[in-house]
C-alpha cells in the first residue's frame, strides 16, 4: 500500500499514531506509564484493510490500558524526559557520532549487561528501514531478550520507534543525551537528517 496514509486512518484515537515507512507503514501504539513505554507496531501490509489494522491496534491498546489502570496525574513537560532519550525498546537506541568533521546519525543496539557488545548502522547509508532490519537480525541472534522473534517484525518495530524518536527530537529541539559536548551540533545533525528523509511524518509534508 506504500506510505500514503489511508483515509480510514486520518483521525486516530489516543495512543495510536501513523508511521509512514515505505512498504512497512502502519500504526504504532505507545502508552507511556510511570517512565515505562508499552508499545506495539502493526504493519498495514499484514492486514486485508486499513480498518482491520486499526481494529487490531485499538484492541491491543484497550487491553493494555485495562492492565495498567488509570494514570497518575503529573505536570506536563515538553522536554524529552530521561525515559524518552531511548526508543522504549531494550538495548535499542539512536546516536549521533562525529566523523571527518561532520556528524552522522546511527541506529545502535547493545546488551545492557555487556558493554563490550554493540552494533551501529548508519541511517544515512542504509536508511531507517535498512538499518533497522540489519540491527533486528543482530538482536535476534545475540540478545537474550529478542531470542526467537521474527527479525522482519522486529525490524519494522525498531524502524517505527526510530521514526517516533527522531520526530520527537526534531519537534522539541532537545537532543536526549547526558553528553554536553557539541550537543547543538548533534541536534542540528538530527534535524538535517529528518528534513531530508521524506518517510518521516513532519507536519508540513
Amino acid at each position: 500500500m506504500g506510505s500514503k496514509r489511508p483515509e480510514a486512518l486520518q483521525d486516530l484515537p489516543k495512543y495510536i499514531s501513523w508511521i509512514p515507512q515505505g512498504g512497512g507503514s502502519g500504526l504504532y501504539v505507545r502508552i507511556d506509564r510511570d517512565g515505562t513505554e508499552h508499545r506495539k507496531f502493526y504493519a498495514l501490509s499484514r492486514f486485508k484493510t486499513a480498518e482491520d489494522c486499526l481494529g487490531a491496534a485499538r484492541f491491543w491498546r484497550d487491553i493494555k490500558l485495562q492492565e495498567l489502570g488509570s494514570p497518575q496525574p503529573r505536570p506536563r513537560d515538553k522536554r524529552i524526559s530521561a525515559a524518552k532519550t531511548r526508543t522504549g525498546m531494550q538495548g535499542v537506541g539512536i546516536s549521533v557520532k562525529e566523523s571527518r568533521a561532520s556528524f552522522r546519525v546511527y541506529g545502535h543496539v547493545q546488551r545492557i549487561s555487556d558493554n563490550n557488545w554493540g552494533r551501529n548502522r548508519s541511517l544515512h547509508k542504509h536508511g531507517i528501514d535498512g538499518a533497522a532490519a540489519q540491527l533486528a537480525r543482530e538482536l535476534v541472534e545475540s540478545h537474550p531478550a529478542y531470542e526467537g522473534l521474527d527479525p522482519k517484525e522486529l525490524g519494522e518495530e525498531i524502524a517505527a520507534s526510530y521514526r517516533e524518536l527522531l520526530t520527537e527530537i526534531y519537534r522539541t529541539e532537545e537532543y536526549p543525551s547526558n553528553v554536553e559536548e557539541k550537543r547543538e551540533d548533534r541536534l542540528q545533525a538530527v534535524k538535517k537528517f529528518v528534513e531530508e528523509d521524506d518517510t518521516l511524518p513532519l507536519p508540513d509534508r
